[in-house]
């Protein structure tokens, strides 16, 4: 008895040694893998959710004038045009050379010329000149003058053009800018009806339970979910190249675009048409193609000035003064016998043209032409000004006569389709009934919203047209003033 005691006791002993050495091996590898798993999650990158940007058409503006690469390429060249003009006042100033030669003749040739009859000399095969040559243009026959006023024209020429790539990008950075709104306004009023026909399709479900709705019209409800899932994939593909096609405008890369969120309203207060005539006269006297145009015929009439230049002879004053020697360098000859000698001089030099060819005569008839090409431009200018506030005006009328058709027929639409819901609930129509009238619903905001970015943009581009600052225009139509 005492034996099989023992071995009980001893059998627990062992059980009980093994369960402990069991526990201690398994929390250690729980702690091992702890410990692993730890060091992988070190291992791996974190990754965060970058935050979302949120946009005004204010704050778009903004970052396309500071980035857009055209711009900023236009904004380069306004900068070496207004460099000509210092280049233009180097000429009436002096030029001051260091000239130098080395010759080798093939026979001995005197060193220094001789200074009086019978003057020996040193000969030698070698001979170094160099010396500082001074040229001063005293007349050029107005050239320097036309050539001054001419790229005193080109910085102005820079800068009317910059003004219209500048002009011309606010108002593409404007039109996308809507228009993603109006696509992200499409979305929502396309998942709003989506929700209503789930939750229709819900109530025919169960009407077909009871018996109170034919199978057909949940296929059809079925399909025409599809088609709006579908449309809305289409949507939201289109919203994404919006975005990126702003990007551009904006000179971001194309990654960025997903992080925008655009802030704004489509919704417009319409006001009275402008006044015609007021808008012709702003813009004659602040567009700035008309501004360029101007500064272009200018450019051909000094361009005139400078071809007729050339009939007049030129006068140009000079000074030198160097040094001429034999190599190498030496006074062996003694004091009579010259191998070196400091020159100096100062004169006056005209050269008159007598016999060209021809060439003068013909620049002069290509600069007149181009003062005829400079008037045609100019007018042609005037007429596309004229266009543009014609076009805009129109278009400016018809967004606001849209505006107002297109607000009473989502009203009448929404109406119409709460009334057919009713009435096939009731058991009076099909469902073909609701179904038109849920893509009445949809159709009419999707019209109303193009009528209200269509005026926004007339609005702007009817600014445009007149020549307003559309960057200034812009921040007083954020803040209201």
């Amino acid at each position: 008895m005492m034996s099989i005691k023992r071995v009980l006791f001893l059998f627990f002993c062992c059980l009980l040694l093994l369960v402990q050495s069991v526990q201690v091996q398994g929390g250690q590898m729980g702690k091992n893998e702890q410990s692993s798993e730890s060091w992988a999650r070190g291992r791996e990158p974190e990754t965060t959710s970058s935050p979302v940007i949120a946009l005004s058409l204010k704050e778009c503006v903004r970052l396309a004038v500071e980035q857009n690469p055209v711009l900023q390429a236009a904004q380069t060249e306004q900068a070496i045009q207004r460099l000509e003009k210092p280049l233009a006042i180097s000429t009436f100033l002096p030029t001051l050379d260091v000239e130098g030669s080395y010759t080798r003749f093939g026979e001995k040739q005197r060193i220094a010329p001789a200074h009086s009859n019978n003057e020996l000399g040193v000969f030698d095969d070698d001979l170094v000149e160099a010396g500082l040559v001074l040229l001063l243009p005293i007349f050029q026959g107005g050239r320097r003058i036309a050539e001054y006023r001419i790229a005193e024209l080109s910085g102005k020429l820079a800068t009317a053009q910059l003004v219209t790539t500048q002009q011309d990008l606010i108002l593409n950075v404007a039109s996308v800018f809507f228009k993603i709104l109006q696509t992200e306004q499409v979305i929502r009023a396309a998942q709003a009806s989506l929700k209503a026909l789930q939750a229709q399709a819900a109530t025919i479900h169960m009407m077909l339970d009871v018996g109170r709705a034919a199978p057909v019209d949940a296929m059809k409800v079925d399909v025409r979910v599809a088609s709006i899932e579908q449309e809305l994939s289409k949507l939201q593909a289109d919203r994404h190249v919006l975005l990126v096609q702003l990007g551009r405008l904006l000179g971001a890369d194309a990654q960025q675009a997903d992080l925008w969120q655009l802030t704004g309203e489509l919704e417009v207060v319409p006001k009275r048409l402008p006044d015609m005539g007021a808008a012709r006269e702003f813009a004659g006297a602040h567009r700035s193609e008309l501004k360029a145009a101007h500064t272009q015929l200018e450019q051909a009439k000094k361009a005139l000035d400078v071809a007729r230049s050339e009939h007049w002879p030129r006068i140009d004053g000079f000074a030198r003064y160097g040094v001429r020697s034999g190599v190498p360098f030496s006074q062996s000859g003694g004091a009579d016998l010259l191998d070196n000698e400091d020159t100096w001089s100062v004169g006056v030099a005209m050269d008159i043209p007598l016999f060209r060819g021809g060439a003068i005569q013909t620049r002069v008839s290509q600069a007149a032409l181009r003062i005829r090409q400079a008037e045609q431009t100019m007018r042609d200018v005037k007429l596309r000004i004229d266009e543009d506030l014609d076009r805009s005006l129109t278009e400016l009328a018809d967004s606001m006569n849209r505006l107002q058709v297109t607000e009473k027929n989502v009203t009448a639409a929404a109406e119409t389709l709460r009334i057919e819901q009713l009435r096939y609930a009731e058991g009076r129509n099909t469902i073909n009934d609701v179904l038109d009238a849920q893509s009445a619903m949809l159709r009419a905001d999707v019209e109303y919203s193009q009528a209200v970015v269509d005026y926004l943009l007339a609005r702007i581009g009817w600014e445009r047209s007149k020549g307003e600052d559309l960057q200034a225009f812009i921040d007083r139509w954020e803040t209201g003033s």
